[in-house]
Parts: C-alpha cells; structure tokens; sequence
C-alpha cells in the first residue's frame, strides 16, 4: 500500500505538473480527484470550463463521463442480482422476449455478462446510434438486422448497443427505467446529488464545463451530444465530488448498497482485449493481460494491478482507475476528446503516487495520432490516384436525391442543393462528390478524417434503386434501398 504521507509528498508539484499535461495536450480544462486508502489526498480544477466567458473548474464542475457509465450500469445489474431478481448468466431473451440479433445461436444464449463483456459478436456499428432520435425500444427492435463480424464469445468486440439493451433489462426487472434504478439505488445513497443522465441538465447547469475540439491551432466549440437513448452506455453526466464516493465504493466495498462478492464479480477478467499495433505498448512489459470485465477493463500497470475505464462522447473525455492492492484512485475530467488527455494525465498520476520514473505519454497519444492521420492521408491519395477523371457519373445527380432505407440503419436522406449532393444521416451531414462512374466520395462535415467512397446501383431500367456505403469499418458496405415515393 502507499502510504498517505507518501502520496502527499509525491503530488506536492502537482498543480504546475497538471497544468503543464493539459497545456501541451491542448485541452480546455481538466478536474482531478485523487483517493489514496480512502482519503482524498487532491482535488481541484484547471483550466477554463468556458473559454468564452473565462470562467475557471473547480470539483463541482459537472463533465460528461461517457463510457465511464457503463460501470453504473454493471454496478446496477449487481444490486439486481443480490435482491435475487435476477442472475449475472439470466438470458436476455428471458427478460425481453423481443430481443433479436443476426446470430440466432447469440440471441438465444446472451446473458447480461455476454452483453457486459462485449462477446456477443457484434462490432460496434456506432453510425446506428449516433445522433438518432431513436427510442431504446426501437434500436432494440433494429438489432436483429445488425451483421456480426465474429461468432458469438469469440472475442472482445466493444459495443454500446449491447450496453444500452443491458440497461434496459435491468430496468424492466426493476419495474422502473434504467434512470430510476441507477438513481434511487447508487446516486441517492451515495449522496451523488449533482450527477445527471441527459445534456439538457448540462445545459441548464451554472457550473458545467462546456466541450471543445482542437483544431487547425485554435479551439472550437462542439455541441452536446444528446445520448439519452443510449443512456445506459455512456450518459451520465458528474463532477469530481461526486465521483469520488462512487470511486471509493467500488474500492472499498459498502455492504448496506452492495454485497462484496458482487462488487467483486465486476472487476474479474471476463474476455481478452487483443494487443493493438497502433498502441505498442499494450502487451508490452508496461500494460499486460489486459482484458474486460463488467463495465470495467482489467490489466497490469507496471506489474501493478490496475482496474479502470475511460470514456469519450463530442467535447469530453474521462479516466476513472484504481491499483486495488495499492489503495490508490485516480478521477481526471477534460473538456476535449482528441489524444485521450483524461487516460494520458491518468496514468502520468499514478506513475508518481507509484514512485515511477514518469512515462511520455504525450509523445506517444501523439506518435499514435500522427500515425493515424498518415493512413488516412495515404488511403485518400489512393482513391484520388485510382481515380477514372473521365468517367462520369450516369445520371442527372437529381437522379440520385432521394430516401434510402436500412431496416438495422433507418433511412439516409440523400438531397440535391444546386449542384452539390448532401445527406443527413443521424448526427451526421455529409457531402457526397462526384467520384467516377456511380462512385462518389463521402465526406463529414466539420471532420476532415472521416471520408469514405459510396455507391450507387440501378435496376434493370437504369432507375438509381440502391445506395452502399461504409458506415461499420469492421464489415462490407451497407445497402440502403430507395423508398418509393408514393
């Protein structure tokens, strides 16, 4: 164990260190809170929450958490389980008799811990949530048309759809909505009175930090991303104070809210996270056995043992992580996304309560950036090069304006303004330019790294009848097809 004397004399500079990290990763704002055996040893803000305005963070500064949600919902699923209304291995279908995925052996064998591990074969088909308007009864509804990219438990494929469906069951066991039981049941009893699960109550907060972006060498301001539908995967919106009796609980233990061998059942490996090229160092000797649990991912820190999770929606990331043999916790709020800057502040963190020589994550978030944007640029020079320039498309672009529908996507609306072809499709605008043949280029609005090239196909009357496009990276092309104006 560190010893409290010990921390305090490790983050006796952290202040200036803290400044510095969030300075060289561009970021906004960043609150820290710190627990070692129990006792908070730091918390405090820095940075601006609004630029605008200038105003400054403090510990009662509310951020969106993101994916750091899905712990509450694992943790609610437990409180489920010790009132002995349900079972960690109770089947899906059992609770919600509409639940359908593509894989008929999956939609029969899903249990809350498949959904909770991210082994039920499906990738993440983001594009499908993103933006909608959508009811979580009705995304439920369109799982079934959702292709898998792996046989069921066959390995780790992360997925928030699976975590949106768990919520759900959890609450129609309950008898309430997912909020209602994450409410009463773990907010309310561990005093989390500024914790909130939808952007209105962001918006409508005097002391909420407000999202941004970097780019171009300036900050921009991003909007809330609304996420209620999916709220049981990554809605939750909470502050350091708050956060740090949720930390303590999941460290500690408090048997009047949870039984200890349920808190436990949570941090157990369930399902390997293979090793990722483009992060060297996970399966090096710094990062190993890195697998996921219940809503939180499990891994050796530096021949520690480390349980943590991090979470990433428009404008604000997270890194909530605790070394259970240590006794040390770690909470890091930003109000920006790019390079990770919550799990990068995290980890320099905990390098020093360790008493380790600090590592350059900075330089690394960046090195894996640049590497990224490189691919980028090479496969878009690679379609520019392949291009036919004389080949034209084969209709009127009118002709390719119209409503195209998906049964697991929904419907992409393609328009002609002038003589550009845009399309709405959830949270996203897009801009689709003329490629070469019926091939055309389809680019996102306000995200230059985000492109990719679509096609359209005609019957055997040469009417425009079906548009493809490359919404799940991990899967061939998905096919719309035109709805017939009536």
């Amino acid at each position: 164990m560190v010893s409290i004397e010990q921390a305090r004399e490790q983050l006796a500079s952290i202040d200036a260190w803290v400044q510095s990290e969030i300075d060289a990763g561009h970021t906004p704002a960043a609150a820290v809170g710190i627990i070692v055996n129990g006792e908070v040893v730091f918390k405090g803000g820095f940075g601006l929450r609004d630029r605008e305005r200038g105003l400054p963070v403090d510990s009662d500064t509310v951020f969106a958490i993101g994916s750091c949600s899905k712990a509450f919902t694992a943790l609610g699923i437990g409180l489920l389980v010790d009132d002995g209304k349900t079972t960690w291995d109770a089947r899906i279908r059992d609770v919600i008799p509409e639940f359908r995925l593509y894989d008929p052996i999956a939609t029969e064998l899903s249990t809350f811990r498949d959904l909770l591990s991210h082994r039920t074969g499906l990738p993440r088909h983001d594009a499908m949530w993103y933006g909608s308007t959508d009811t979580r009864e009705g995304m439920i509804a369109r799982l079934r048309h959702l292709k898998p990219t792996a046989t069921f438990r066959e390995r780790f494929q992360y997925q928030n759809l699976m975590f949106m469906t768990a919520g759900y069951a959890a609450g129609k066991i309950a008898g309430m909505s997912w909020e209602d039981l994450t409410q009463t049941r773990i907010l309310d009893p561990l005093g989390m009175k500024r914790s909130t699960f939808t952007v209105s109550h962001m918006e409508a907060d005097a002391n909420a930090a407000r999202p941004y972006s970097y780019r171009n060498g300036g900050f921009e301001l991003v909007p809330y991303r609304n996420l209620d539908a999916l709220a049981p995967a990554g809605s939750i919106n909470s502050n350091i104070d708050d956060l740090i009796p949720w930390l303590r609980l999941n460290m500690q233990g408090d048997e009047t809210i949870i039984k200890d061998a349920t808190r436990r059942e949570l941090f157990q490996p369930h399902t390997v996270i293979p090793d990722s090229p483009m992060f060297p160092w996970y399966g090096s000797s710094e990062i190993t056995h890195t697998t996921y649990a219940l809503g939180w991912a499990a891994s050796t820190y530096r021949g520690h043992t480390m349980i943590r999770h991090n979470g990433g929606i428009d404008g604000f990331n997270s890194s909530i992580a605790f070394l259970p043999h240590e006794g040390i916790g770690v909470i890091v709020l930003c109000n920006t996304q790019e390079r990770e800057p919550a799990g990068v502040t995290m980890f320099g963190i905990v390098d020093r309560l360790l008493g380790l020589e600090p590592l350059p994550w900075w330089d690394r978030f960046e090195q894996v950036a640049e590497m990224g944007r490189k691919q980028l640029a090479e496969h878009k020079q690679k379609l520019i090069a392949e291009r036919h320039a004389d080949a034209k498309a084969s209709h009127p672009l009118a002709d390719y304006a119209g409503t195209y529908h998906h049964p697991g996507y929904g419907d992409m609306v393609i328009t002609l303004d002038g003589d550009k072809l845009g399309a709405v499709y959830g949270g996203l605008t897009l801009h689709l330019t003329p490629h070469h043949y019926d091939h055309f280029m389809v680019e996102v609005d306000n995200e230059p790294d985000l492109f990719f090239v679509s096609s359209f196909f005609s019957d055997e009357w040469g009417n425009i009848q079906r548009f493809t496009c490359q919404l799940e990276p991990a899967l061939e092309a998905t096919e719309f097809t035109r709805v017939v104006e009536k």
